[in-house]
C-alpha cells in the first residue's frame, strides 16, 4: 500500500468467485473419489475372502469323497475314526455355506442353471444340498452296513463326478467375470472423477492462479522500484541530517572547552549526551533500511584485525569507565593480524555487540575474545574469523532468549526501562553477518552475564610483514602479576608466557606479600612486578 492505495490494480472480484466454485467442485470430486476408492477396498476384501471359501469348500468336497471311498474300504476297527473325520470336515462345509448363503454369493452365483455331462441343467445350491442329504445318511450307517455296493455310499463317492465339481468350477467363473465387470464399471467412474478433478483444477489454474501469479510479478516489480527510490532518499537523507549532527556537535564540544560555570557545563553536557543518543538512533534506523533494501554492500579489503578490535575497545572505553568496568581484548598469541574482510561491517558488529554488553552490565567486566582458524587441505582451506563478546551483566532469561534479534524489541519492555534504545542494534549485528555468510549465537543465564558468538568465512588470513617475534625476549624472567579481576590475570599470563617468562598470579596484596615473601624464603628472585591500580581494600600503588 502507498497513501492508503495498493501498489497494483488486484484482480476483479469476480475471478475469485468462479475460484471458489471451482475449488467446491474439486473438493466434491475428492468426497467421490474417496468414497468409490473405500468401497473398492471393501469389494476387493470380499472378493478374496470369497475366493478363499470357495476354493476351501471345494477342497472339503474332495476331502469328504476320498475319505468316503477309504471308509468303505477300511477295516471295521478304522470306520470310526474315518466317520468321525468326515462329520467334521462336513460341519466346516456347512459353515461356509451358510455364510456364502447369507453374503448373497450362492443365491446369486450358485444357484445358476450349470450344464452339466448329461447336457441337463443343474442347479448348484441344490446339488450342495443333495451332497450333504447323501454325506449325513452314510454317517448314519453302522461300520457293517458301509460298503462301495451300499446306495449312499456310492451315490456319495460318485457325487463329484457327476457334475458337482464341474458345476462349482463354472459358478467361480461365473462369478469372477460379474465381479470384474462390477470392478471395471467402479474403476471407470473414478478415473472419470479424478480426471473432472483434474480439469476443474487446470480451469481453477486458469482463473485464478495465472491472474494471481500475474499480480504477485507485477506487485514484486512494483515492490523493487519502490525500494529502489527508497534506497536513494535515504542516501541522500543520511547525507542531509548527519551535516547538521556535525555542526551540533562540534559546536556543543567548542562550548563545553569555553568558560562556563557548572549549571551551564551540566547543560551542556546533557546537550551533548542527547545528541550522542540521537546520532546513534539515526544510524541504526538508516543502517536497518538499508538492510532491508538490499543496499548495503560488502567491501573487502587487508586491514589489521587486532588494531581494528583495539579501536573498537578505545571507542567504548569511556562508557565502560563511567560504569568502572573492565573492558578486555583476548588475541591469543600467534594469531594473525591481517585478514581479508570488510573492516567497516566487522567493526559495526563489534561496536554493537560491546555497546550492548556494556549497556546491561553494571560490575564486573566485558570481554572481546578474537580466534581465527582454518579448515580443509593445505591448498585449498577455508579460515573462519570468530569472535566471542563475553560479560558479567544482568543476564538474560530463557524464555526471552528468542526476542533478543527481533526488530524492535527489546527484554527490558515499557516506558520505564532503565536503558532506552531503538532495538535495532542486534537485528542489525545479525543481519551484517548473514550479508558476510556467517552466524551468530546467543547464551546467557539471569545474574550469570551473556555472551555472543558470531563467525564469518575470510579467505586469508597472515601475520604482518613487518611482524617482530616476542617469543623468547623473557627467557629466564620471573614475573609476578597482580590483579583482583582473574580474566586480567590470564590475558598478561598468556602473552607474557608466549615470551617465555615464567609467571605467578596473586588476587589482592596480602596475597601478593605472601607470595614475595615465600619466594624470597626459597631464595627465588622475582624480576618484575605487574600490578592493577584499583583493587580493593589497598591499591596498587600501596603495594
Amino acid at each position: 500500500m502507498v497513501d492508503g492505495k495498493p501498489l497494483i490494480a488486484p484482480p476483479r472480484q469476480h475471478v475469485f468467485a468462479s475460484y471458489r466454485n471451482v475449488l467446491l467442485l474439486v473438493v466434491a470430486s475428492i468426497v467421490v473419489m474417496a468414497v468409490l476408492g473405500g468401497l473398492l477396498v471393501s469389494e476387493h476384501v470380499k472378493a478374496v475372502e470369497y475366493d478363499y471359501l470357495a476354493d476351501h469348500e471345494t477342497l472339503l468336497v474332495q476331502r469328504v469323497t476320498f475319505l468316503t471311498q477309504r471308509l468303505a474300504t477300511a477295516e471295521p476297527s478304522e470306520r470310526n475314526s474315518i466317520l468321525q473325520k468326515i462329520r467334521s470336515y462336513l460341519t466346516e462345509m456347512e459353515k461356509i455355506y451358510g455364510v456364502l448363503s447369507t453374503n448373497g454369493n450362492h443365491d446369486t452365483l450358485l444357484n445358476l442353471p450349470i450344464v452339466g455331462e448329461d447336457s441337463a441343467p443343474l442347479q448348484i445350491s441344490v446339488q450342495i444340498k443333495n451332497f450333504f442329504q447323501i454325506a449325513h445318511k452314510v454317517l448314519g450307517l453302522t461300520p457293517d452296513q458301509i460298503s462301495l455296493q451300499q446306495p449312499d455310499v456310492a451315490a456319495l463317492i460318485a457325487g463329484p463326478e457327476a457334475g458337482l465339481m464341474q458345476a462349482l468350477e463354472k459358478a467361480d467363473e461365473l462369478r469372477t467375470e460379474q465381479m470384474d465387470d462390477y470392478f471395471y464399471v467402479l474403476y471407470g467412474v473414478l478415473g472419470l472423477t479424478a480426471f473432472f478433478a483434474i480439469m476443474m483444477l487446470g480451469i481453477a489454474n486458469t482463473l485464478m492462479l495465472r491472474p494471481a501469479m500475474n499480480y504477485v510479478m507485477r506487485a514484486q516489480q512494483r515492490l523493487n522500484e519502490l525500494n529502489q527510490l527508497k534506497g536513494d532518499f535515504l542516501a541522500n537523507m543520511s547525507h542531509e541530517i548527519r551535516t547538521p549532527m556535525n555542526g551540533i556537535f562540534g559546536m556543543t564540544e567548542l562550548l563545553r572547552d569555553s568558560e562556563l560555570n557548572p549549571r551551564q557545563h551540566h547543560y551542556v553536557k546533557t546537550l551533548q549526551n542527547s545528541a550522542d543518543h540521537l546520532l546513534g538512533l539515526i544510524n541504526d534506523i538508516l543502517d536497518f533500511t538499508k538492510i532491508g533494501a538490499g543496499h548495503m554492500k560488502l567491501d573487502p579489503v587487508r586491514f589489521d584485525l587486532r588494531k581494528t578490535s583495539e579501536e573498537v575497545l578505545e571507542l567504548l572505553s569511556t562508557r565502560a569507565r563511567e560504569k568502572n568496568l573492565e573492558l578486555l581484548l583476548h588475541y591469543p598469541p600467534g594469531t594473525p593480524h591481517i585478514i581479508f574482510a570488510d573492516p567497516g561491517r566487522i567493526r559495526q558488529v563489534l561496536f554493537n555487540l560491546i555497546g550492548n554488553a556494556i549497556k546491561f552490565t553494571d560490575k564486573g567486566y566485558v570481554m572481546l575474545h578474537i580466534d581465527l582458524r582454518h579448515e580443509g587441505k593445505e591448498l585449498d582451506c577455508q579460515w573462519w574469523l570468530r569472535a566471542r563478546i563475553e560479560d558479567t551483566g544482568i543476564g538474560i532469561p530463557e524464555d526471552k532468549v528468542h526476542m533478543l534479534f527481533e526488530k524492535f524489541m527489546q527484554v527490558e519492555s515499557g516506558s520505564t526501562r532503565a536503558r532506552q534504545g531503538t532495538g535495532l542494534g542486534l537485528a542489525i549485528s545479525r543481519d551484517l553477518v548473514h550479508l558476510m555468510d556467517g552466524t551468530i549465537s546467543v547464551e546467557s543465564k539471569p545474574g550469570k552475564g551473556t555472551t555472543f558468538t558470531w563467525e564469518i568465512p575470510i579467505s586469508e588470513a597472515s601475520e604482518p610483514e613487518a611482524s617482530i617475534s616476542h617469543i623468547g625476549v623473557l627467557e629466564g624472567r620471573r614475573i609476578l602479576i597482580v590483579d583482583d579481576l582473574e580474566p586480567n590475570r590470564y590475558l598478561f599470563k598468556e602473552t607474557l608466557t608466549a615470551a617465555g617468562a615464567e609467571c605467578l598470579l596473586a588476587e589482592n596484596v596480602g596475597e601478593a606479600l605472601s607470595l614475595l615473601d615465600y619466594e624470597d624464603h626459597c631464595g627465588r628472585k622475582i624480576d618484575a612486578l605487574m600490578t592493577d591500580y584499583l583493587m580493593p581494600n589497598k591499591n596498587g600503588l600501596q603495594l
